[in-house]
């Protein structure tokens, strides 16, 4: 995985309120992947700027 992609993601993350950093990770795999939209039930994983698709 990219560092600086992995970095981006986890100073996103601590900005947001909870500090969420599983739910980044699990975003860096994806844009790492190009696997975007993400299949998610979370909803909250589209608080990333991200596209979310509900499966």
């Amino acid at each position: 995985m990219r560092t600086d992609l992995l970095l981006g993601v986890v100073v996103r993350a601590r900005q947001l309120p909870g500090r969420p950093l599983p739910d980044a990770l699990i975003l860096a795999a994806s844009l790492a992947a190009d696997a975007l939209p993400l299949a998610t039930f979370d909803r909250d994983q589209g608080r990333y700027g991200i596209a979310i698709l509900e499966p």
